[in-house]
């Protein structure tokens, strides 16, 4: 029942659907090398990524890694409500599938004024550049 696969749309899918705990008895569980079971490790949302554009704005700037708990946790707060924002719309417009233009009204309602449009356009060339390596990609596969 899922309307629309794709990356990290579980935290949504999980408030949508209810009941769905964070614990970890609801990670699977895996072997590691030495045949012991372990639970699998969660999966951090941008954990990663912020010390990257940390680097592109502040080069010279650091972060604790309680910093980006706290980061990573904002981050995942205003992404999940965004998406709720959008499912509203969905089911306001009695439509299945989020396409920009809900993702964009979300993004204005859910961010003030100038933040909204920084975001959105940053979306927009972030659209533009996948779907320009996307289609490079597939014209390579076409010349085969």
């Amino acid at each position: 029942q899922a309307l629309f696969p794709g990356p990290r749309l579980t935290s949504v899918l999980a408030v949508m659907s209810a009941k769905v705990g964070k614990g970890t008895k609801d990670l699977p569980i895996v072997q590691d090398h030495e045949g012991k079971r372990k639970r699998k490790k969660r999966v951090v949302f941008l954990q990663s990524s912020i010390p990257k554009v940390m680097k592109q704005v502040h080069p010279g700037v650091g972060l604790k890694s309680k910093t980006l708990v706290v980061m990573n946790s904002f981050m995942e707060d205003i992404f999940d409500k965004i998406l709720l924002e959008t499912m509203r719309l969905l089911r306001h417009n009695k439509r299945k599938t989020i396409t920009t233009r809900e993702l964009q009204t979300s993004v204005k309602l859910m961010l003030p004024g100038e933040l909204a449009k920084h975001a959105i356009n940053e979306a927009s060339k972030a659209v533009t550049k996948y779907n320009s390596s996307h289609n490079k990609a597939k014209d390579r596969v076409d010349d085969i």
